[in-house]
Order: C-alpha cells, then sequence, then structure tokens
C-alpha cells in the first residue's frame, strides 16, 4: 500500500540558475526510479508549480527563496516551509555552509539541507528517503 508502487519519483527542480536546472536535471533523468516533472525559477512560481504538479520532491534552491519578495526572507519562508507545502517534501540547496540556516531549514521542515556544490550521490540518496517516507503519518499504529 506504499506509493513506491509508482515506477518513478517525480521531482519538481526549483532552482534559479538555468545552467544548474539542467545540471540536476541530466544527473536525475538517468536514474531510473526519478522523473523530474517541472522546474521552476523563481519562489512565486514555486508554489504555483507544486500546486498544479503534486511532485512527491521538491528540490528548492535556497537563492529562491531569498530572493524573492514573496517569501520577504529566509526566515520567514522557512518557517512557514510546511505550512505552505504541507504534503511535499522539501529538500534545500543552498550555497550557505551557515549551520544556523541549516537548522532553520530543518526545523521548518525540510527533509534534507544539501550544500552548493552540490554532490549528486548524496542528492539522490536524500531524494529516495524523502519518497520513502510516507506523507501521512500512520494513524493507530504504534510504529515510531
Amino acid at each position: 500500500m506504499s506509493m513506491s508502487e509508482s515506477a518513478t519519483i517525480s521531482i519538481l527542480i526549483a532552482e534559479g540558475t538555468q545552467a544548474m536546472r539542467a545540471m540536476l536535471r541530466r544527473a536525475l533523468v538517468r536514474q531510473s526510479d526519478m522523473s523530474v516533472v517541472g522546474e521552476a525559477a523563481s519562489g512565486s512560481e514555486v508554489l504555483e508549480a507544486v500546486e498544479r504538479l503534486r511532485p512527491e520532491v521538491l528540490l528548492l534552491d535556497m537563492d529562491i527563496v531569498t530572493g524573492d519578495t514573496r517569501f520577504i526572507s529566509k526566515r520567514l519562508v522557512l518557517k512557514n516551509l510546511r505550512e505552505l507545502l504541507p504534503d511535499t517534501p522539501v529538500i534545500i540547496l543552498s550555497a550557505y555552509g551557515d549551520p544556523t540556516v541549516r537548522d532553520l531549514a530543518l526545523n521548518a521542515g525540510a527533509v534534507a539541507y544539501i550544500e552548493k556544490p552540490v554532490r549528486i550521490a548524496e542528492l539522490l540518496a536524500a531524494i529516495r528517503a524523502a519518497a520513502a517516507t510516507p506523507d501521512t503519518p500512520p494513524a493507530a499504529s504504534d510504529a515510531g
């Protein structure tokens, strides 16, 4: 009864840089268990694309978040990740090595925080782990 019945993990790439999007897309489409369902280049596009495409995993570039007035600030969007995207596991891609930012992201509900330059093996592992997470907590189960 798991979602892994679906052959591929659908992924939305939200990244401000065209070259980076292309690089990520190339790496992901090579994986037999992944498909890229869309790309977004700005914060407002991200929310719209998630609504429309319902990806199983969102790769979210930190710079999109901070550079977009829709989100106002890192702190704000990170605080609101769960609220904005309650059903979507979010993997943050970030050029910031700052542990504070990392903690903010993880506390806000990001499932992983990956520093740039992105190591593809690390990214693929994070995507698979994110997709394996049930999107709803088990109801009457003591498996914790």
